[in-house]
């Protein structure tokens, strides 16, 4: 396959042309691709994709070029608008697909086969194309039509075994299976590259998100009940070793483990009864055993409070790392993004969008030995590429994409 050396440049991924087709499941998929220089094309339907209403949005104005959640997802990419439900626009995302690599896509399984331009008939056109298709329970099995959210998704998951023991498991306060699973599609994406790179073939690529959230998140969970018939119990911020756990500080909470070297050494349980204000009732050799302690925490738990409380999260962590003690505060953004770590990475990046103005936005969270220059391009307007796309690529007049925009083809 031959691509345009216009969009050659240093990074890894290019020239790599991307088109991605995705809802909320996809999105974060095509942006990973982006963030390593592939020349990505998100194609929405006329009048803008669904996740442009997605809160929260800029100045607190619901437009469909305000909306945080598209703003971050689809930055580093093109935007046009196709409707494949018609067969003007179906034949125009053959056209696409003739010099493209990878479609990332999140339809219900056999949708676009019902368009004709599922993969079997894209692959035809272009025998090297890799599609990657994102659904909630992969292109088989009886559950593969069903609908899925990011809830759906984590409760069949992972979700048995988040939050206290006696109380009801908890939810995901963040978009958890979708993140896991589009890390997983875009390793898969660059596997079937690489495949390709040597044989020339170009493949479907299934990723469920039931499937990535049983074992990416899942920590053994299933595993562990199938050979073992052993559940994993929710412990909630008490992790298994004791003590382990959230606790109070002067402005908020830190994460302090203690005891986890044997003997007398820094660390150790005796040294971390010393830094706690050595309490009487906690001098027993019996308290040694760290089963016995995680049997009886709520004894412990009183004097470690008492002892977090003197300190900021900032203080405790400096104190823990010097007594050798696995402390870490629990962030708040702001707490992240101030932090002396971050700023020293040079983790954000600054981008200027032409509806909301200048922005910050996480950066990659990943630095190679050979650096390359990815121009920080805000997310797209609605339809913003459609010329540079339709008119600079496939040779369309400007005459012609007005007939079909007035037509609903884009």
């Amino acid at each position: 396959m031959i691509v345009s050396q216009k969009r050659r440049n240093s990074a890894p991924l290019s020239p790599c042309r991307v088109i991605e087709v995705a809802d909320e499941k996809g999105v974060y998929c095509g942006k990973l691709l982006a963030e390593l220089g592939a020349d990505t094309i998100k194609v929405e339907k006329p009048g803008g994709d669904e996740t442009r209403n997605i809160p929260p949005f800029a100045g607190d104005d619901p437009h469909p070029e305000k909306g945080f959640f598209f703003l971050y997802y689809n930055q580093n990419k093109k935007g046009i608008t196709l409707n494949l439900e018609c067969r003007d626009g179906q034949e125009i995302l053959k056209r696409l697909v003739r010099n493209a690599d990878v479609i990332v896509e999140s339809f219900s399984p056999g949708y676009l086969d019902s368009l004709g331009i599922g993969y079997s008939s894209l692959n035809e056109i272009n025998p090297s194309l890799i599609m990657t298709s994102i659904t909630g329970f992969g292109q088989s099995g009886p559950y593969k039509d069903y609908k899925v959210t990011e809830l759906i998704s984590f409760a069949m998951g992972a979700m048995f075994q988040c939050g206290e023991p006696a109380r009801p498991p908890s939810v995901s306060p963040i978009m958890m299976s979708l993140h896991c699973t589009a890390i997983h599609a875009a390793l898969a994406t660059l596997i079937a590259l690489r495949r390709r790179a040597i044989t020339g073939e170009g493949q479907h690529v299934d990723v469920a998100i039931h499937d990535v959230t049983v074992t990416g998140i899942g920590e053994g969970m299933a595993s562990r009940w199938l050979n073992f018939e052993e559940l994993l119990t929710r412990h909630g911020s008490q992790h298994v070793t004791a003590p382990a756990a959230i606790y109070p500080c002067k402005d908020g909470h830190a994460y302090v483990v203690g005891g986890l070297t044997p003997g007398s050494a820094p660390g150790s349980w005796p040294a971390f009864v010393q830094w706690i204000g050595s309490p009487d009732a906690l001098k027993e050799p019996v308290w040694g055993d760290e089963n016995f302690r995680r049997q009886n925490i709520d004894v412990i738990n009183p004097y470690i409070i008492e002892h977090t409380m003197k300190y900021t999260k900032a203080e405790l962590y400096r104190e823990g790392q010097a007594k050798h003690f696995p402390v870490s505060p629990v962030q708040t953004p702001a707490d992240f993004i101030n932090s002396p770590q971050t700023k020293a990475r040079g983790f954000f990046t600054e981008v200027d969008h032409p509806v909301i103005g200048k922005q910050t936005y996480p950066g990659s969270p990943y630095k190679l030995a050979v650096p390359w220059e990815i121009v920080k391009r805000p997310a797209p307007l609605v339809g913003q590429h459609n010329v540079e796309v339709y008119c600079g690529e496939l040779g369309f007049l400007k005459e012609e994409l007005s007939v079909l925009r007035a037509s609903g083809v884009i």
